[in-house]
């Protein structure tokens, strides 16, 4: 396996590049996203016998000649997974694979509050691209992810804003998948990269402003 291009590296919110779990601070080793030559996504491990020599040398974005390595099925939660739409619904409902898409935004919801067992209050907003794949898609941010984003910026843009979702978990509603926010999760805004420009050629005769809907209170399954 060569040319291995560390993509992102799971963190902790205490350690960067380690992974320990949470509450115990057992340590699990490393993990990090590759992509290989053909642009692919590998889910690399490190043991911990093996994570301290390697801790030192990983930089993201960076390049490596990477050999010796066991390739097998993965073991860990949160692996990264083929994203065609029509391979997204083989995904849901578990939390074993993380999904990406890439789209125009056209609508942004309010803020909503789920109410959960035992009188916990989360909150999301639900933003709906048209994808890639020319698909419309939904999209549920909980607070830790919208956060980071200026939605008053994304809603007023000029041209509508191209927003890629990495890190996603995949859900299904009312037969159809859509994705929804985890701690892995990023969001990118207008990248410079080919994709983005197909996308906006796909939608250049969709024009009007972001719409922004009422977000609906939820109560959450018991």
């Amino acid at each position: 396996m060569n040319d291995i291009k560390v993509s992102e590296q799971e963190k902790s919110n205490t350690k960067p590049h380690l992974g320990l779990v949470k509450g115990t601070g057992n340590f699990q080793g490393i993990a990090f996203i590759g992509t290989d030559c053909n642009g692919d996504g590998i889910h690399v491990q490190i043991p911990p016998t093996d994570a301290e020599k390697f801790r030192p040398v990983l930089v993201e974005g960076m390049v490596y000649d990477i050999t010796g390595f066991r390739v097998g099925a993965p073991t860990a939660n949160n692996i990264a997974a083929p994203t065609c739409y029509n391979h997204l619904i083989y995904l849901a409902n578990r939390d074993k694979f993380l999904a990406d898409t890439i789209g125009m935004l056209i609508q942004v919801t309010a803020v909503a509050a789920i109410h959960l067992p035992g009188g916990t209050v989360s909150r999301k907003r639900d933003f709906f691209i048209m994808t890639i794949y020319n698909m419309l898609m939904k999209i549920t941010l909980g607070e830790n992810t919208y956060s980071r984003l200026d939605i008053e910026a994304l809603t007023t843009m000029n041209l509508e804003p191209m927003m890629i979702f990495a890190g996603m978990v995949v859900r299904t509603f009312n037969g159809g998948p859509y994705l929804m926010s985890c701690s892995a999760s990023k969001i990118y805004v207008n990248l410079d990269i080919p994709e983005v420009g197909l996308v906006r050629l796909m939608y250049q005769q969709m024009e009007g402003p972001i719409e922004v809907a009422p977000g609906t209170p939820e109560i959450a399954p018991q």
